[in-house]
């Protein structure tokens, strides 16, 4: 075998010194051919100096093999660390693209918050809008009708009579100030006194007041009411059961002295053209029996 390699390296001498071209040869792999060429030179040097006795030759082809084998393991443990270290370059990269892609999947996910909040801002600020156009349709559908109901208050107070005999009679004219007639018209008129002044009627003697018919008012006219408390049936009479009636013509001399005040209180109710139901309250007093003067008291007046 050493002699068959010397040959093949003096032929290839020759042919170089001939100027002969070799042939090219194909590629080979890297650590295949190198492996094959650290095995051929140990090869090649153990052969070349092998003792002549078997005993020697069969040492250092075992010595040879187990040099061979130790490289060879040097090599593997070599490519596998490599392995092992490029594995490890790739895995930091896909750690470092898995957190790049978290970073973005959470800039996403802040955007996407970002973008309900928006639209939750812009839906309330429309419900907002929405609720500020329903209360301005609102107000001016009231605006309307408020232009157009009736309104039916009152313009003038005045004592006809006060004596002995006739007690305390009082007219009271109401106006429809509207530009449509008041419809359902109702009245009823209550009497009390008192040896001070009241504000006006207790809710008990509200209570007791009793509605009576009375005819429609047309707009921008008036209506003219006589409240009395004897029996002349041409007044709005106090009703019979009154506990305050008979009160009234017994204690016409302290109202008289001013020890007692006599005070018409009632409701006028009635319905507009769009059939809401409207009321207008009144409270008077007979202020100076002298004079005859009549005040407004500080409760139960006005209008709706």
């Amino acid at each position: 075998m050493p002699e068959i390699n010397q040959m093949s390296d003096a032929d290839d001498a020759l042919e170089e010194e001939r100027g002969e071209e070799k042939a090219p040869q194909p590629r080979r792999n890297g650590f295949a051919h190198a492996l094959r060429r650290i095995a051929g030179n140990l090869f090649a040097a153990v052969t070349n100096k092998l003792p002549s006795d078997n005993a020697a030759r069969l040492t250092a082809w075992a010595t040879a093999i187990i040099a061979a084998f130790t490289i060879l393991s040097a090599v593997v443990s070599y490519m596998q660390w490599r392995e092992i270290h490029e594995s490890s370059k790739q895995t930091d990269q896909l750690i470092d693209l898995y957190r790049k892609q978290v970073e973005q999947l959470s800039n996403q996910a802040n955007q996407t918050k970002a973008l309900v909040d928006q639209t939750s801002e812009q839906a309330r600020q429309s419900g907002n809008i929405a609720g500020r156009t329903e209360d301005t349709l609102r107000n001016n559908i009231k605006s309307f009708q408020d232009a157009h109901r009736a309104w039916l208050g009152i313009v003038d107070t005045s004592t006809k009579e006060f004596d002995e005999s006739n007690g305390w009679i009082a007219s009271i004219a109401f106006f429809n100030s509207g530009n449509t007639p008041a419809r359902n018209v109702e009245l009823a008129t209550g009497i009390m006194t008192a040896s001070t002044p009241q504000p006006g009627p207790s809710q008990a003697d509200i209570d007791m007041l009793v509605f009576n018919p009375r005819l429609s008012v047309a707009p921008q006219s008036r209506m003219n009411v006589v409240i009395s408390n004897n029996n002349n049936t041409d007044f709005i009479k106090i009703p019979d059961a009154h506990p305050s009636k008979p009160r009234t013509i017994a204690s016409y001399k302290d109202i008289k002295e001013k020890k007692a005040i006599i005070y018409y209180y009632g409701s006028l109710r009635y319905d507009d053209i769009y059939g809401n139901h409207r009321s207008t309250n009144y409270c008077i007093y007979l202020a100076n029996p002298d004079t005859k003067s009549i005040f407004s008291c500080n409760e139960f007046t006005g209008m709706n």
